[in-house]
């Protein structure tokens, strides 16, 4: 059980969370921070399933350990084991960084703690680079979120129109998400988190810093998504936050202390949209 006094209980490594409206060395909460201190008295996501469709879990961080709702995840590349959605090699650390974000917490009240610290967390392995998820594995993967009250998607196609829902081999992606927004949860549906991704900044003939628009992809336009842009310490909004008229809310997305995968108890600081 999480305290009334959060920050009493975690100690140092809450002290640097500032975004979840951890007092600075004055005693000074940032207010553009999500302060959750209050909420965490009556309210830490037990309940509710939260499913993280991103690359690798690393299950025996300390601040992971029994987070995981094991028979709700899943990995489409290896049915055999509960534990395949462990990463497949050490640079695929994405699900380990967000499923921290989202809901660790240590049993032994150490460490550091997520958004949800009571929720159960379902992995959903999707794979990324030259051996990534193929459309079919990604449409599969959403058709898991029909099983879970939550599910968040931190990442996106970086081609402009490419994951359209009307092309033949991206409909069956579209499909899932309609059926779990009109079926699940006794038909108030599955809530989709989007973040909008990090690529707000253009330059002429730059392949990398080609700019983007939330508008253009459908797995951050649709209406049954909720898209999120990143904001910073200052309240302004982070400089690599894709924008667009389909962001519904922003949120702190710079300087965030999540869990890491190679170094027991490691911290990394990350671009995050919460």
């Amino acid at each position: 059980m999480i305290a009334a006094s959060i920050s009493t209980e975690l100690g140092a490594r809450f002290t640097s969370q500032w975004y979840l409206g951890a007092p600075n060395a004055f005693g000074q909460v940032n207010q553009w921070a999500v302060s959750l201190e209050t909420v965490w008295t009556d309210y830490q996501g037990r309940g509710v399933s939260v499913g993280i469709i991103d690359e690798g879990f690393d299950l025996t961080h300390p601040d992971l350990i029994d987070r995981f709702n094991l028979p709700l995840s899943y990995d489409p590349r290896d049915l055999s084991t509960l534990i395949s959605i462990l990463p497949d090699n050490e640079t695929s650390r994405h699900g380990t960084w967000v499923a921290g974000v989202l809901g660790a917490h240590r049993a032994d009240g150490g460490g550091m703690v997520g958004v949800a610290p009571g929720a159960d967390l379902a992995g959903l392995y999707m794979r990324f680079g030259a051996d990534g998820a193929t459309q079919l594995e990604v449409a599969d993967l959403l058709r898991h979120a029909k099983a879970l009250d939550v599910v968040n998607m931190s990442w996106g196609y970086a081609e402009s129109f490419g994951d359209n829902f009307d092309l033949p081999w991206f409909s069956e992606m579209g499909e899932a998400i309609d059926d779990a927004l009109a079926t699940s949860r006794g038909g108030l549906g599955t809530v989709f988190v989007a973040a909008a991704g990090n690529d707000r900044q253009y330059a002429p003939a730059s392949a990398a810093l080609d700019g983007d628009n939330t508008n253009a992809h459908n797995l951050s336009n649709h209406r049954g998504i909720i898209t999120v842009a990143a904001s910073d310490a200052s309240g302004a909004i982070a400089p690599f936050s894709t924008p667009g008229a389909s962001v519904f809310i922003t949120a702190p997305g710079t300087q965030i202390q999540t869990t890491n995968t190679g170094t027991l108890g490691a911290i990394s600081r990350c671009r995050f949209c919460m």
